[in-house]
């Protein structure tokens, strides 16, 4: 009996833990707040604001803190997620036409 149930507390833990994983691996934008451009996974600056003409900035990859432009790679918006970090010191408003660097 006590088999059993190790089994199927398992079985529970396996389905939760991989509807997790499958969430978290297919991003969290959808082109509202964030998305792909050109390539290149973007988000925001701010998350209060999100309106068509704010302040957005490119992300980086998984794991890097710093800002090293290293941006994060993208095919479509569900390849990228909203919590990533600006990948440098600028942010652009519009389709890049105006830029400002932030410290």
């Amino acid at each position: 009996m006590l088999k059993l149930n190790l089994i199927v507390i398992s079985a529970i833990i396996f389905i939760i833990f991989g509807t997790i994983i499958e969430e978290t691996a297919a991003g969290d934008c959808n082109g509202d707040r964030c998305g792909c451009y050109k390539g290149y996974c973007w988000a925001y600056v701010s998350g209060t604001r999100m309106r068509a003409g704010d302040w957005w900035c490119y992300t980086q990859r998984a794991s890097i803190a710093r800002k090293l432009s290293m941006w994060q790679e993208c095919c479509s918006d569900s390849d990228c997620f909203w919590h990533r970090t600006c990948g440098n010191n600028v942010q652009y408003k519009g389709e890049e036409e105006e830029y400002r660097t932030v410290c």
